[in-house]
């Protein structure tokens, strides 16, 4: 919708109006296309049945074995992340809902590092994405507890800041935000007795 002011009966367009107009436009444009990708997503499907086969075969197979395929998969290259952690990354909430929506299992994924999404969120500070995970009908405690390849826990990753994220705030604010961090997770991680 166009704003149209006549001035002296010729029509102007106000510049702020028109700019907030093509942005929105292109936000719609970029959720739907979200929506059409989600729908046609298979690629944590696939990796995350690898992921299966991958943990039988190093329960049955000879350790020269896991050597050549460490050398493989080093020869082929890194492999793109999949649209969830990236959602998680970045702070997509309409696509994380929209893919953990549709695909239930997406959510024990795991990336090539061994981190699942709540690594992710809490890593790059990502609340809104740990709040939407936590909520969700899903076994927590196992989320939770999961160790990435390196043997951090989620606990690890509020101690870990990525070096992109930029952070102009005080120091003790920063601080605050960390033992919150801290208190969330212990108040979702039950006490061993």
């Amino acid at each position: 919708m166009l704003v149209d002011v006549s001035i002296n009966h010729t029509p102007y367009i106000i510049p702020i109006l028109e700019s907030t107009r093509k942005e929105k436009q292109r936000h719609h444009s970029a959720e739907e296309l979200a929506k059409l990708l989600i729908e046609n997503d298979t690629s944590w499907i696939f990796d995350y049945y690898e992921q299966v086969e991958e943990a039988q075969q190093e329960q049955r197979s000879p350790k020269g074995f896991d050597l050549i395929m460490d050398v493989e998969v080093a020869e082929e290259g890194k492999t793109p992340p999949p649209p969830l952690m990236l959602a998680a990354k970045y702070g997509c909430m309409e696509i994380v809902k929209g893919i953990l929506e549709k695909y239930h299992l997406a959510i024990e994924y795991e990336d090539s590092s061994g981190c699942n999404i709540l690594h992710v969120a809490l890593k790059h500070r990502r609340m809104a994405v740990f709040d939407y995970v936590e909520k969700m009908d899903v076994p927590m405690r196992w989320l939770i507890r999961k160790l990435d390849n390196r043997g951090n826990s989620i606990l690890h990753m509020v101690g870990i800041k990525e070096p992109q994220i930029q952070d102009f705030r005080n120091p003790a604010l920063q601080l605050h935000d960390n033992l919150h961090l801290f208190e969330v997770h212990l108040k979702s991680e039950p006490t061993l007795s």
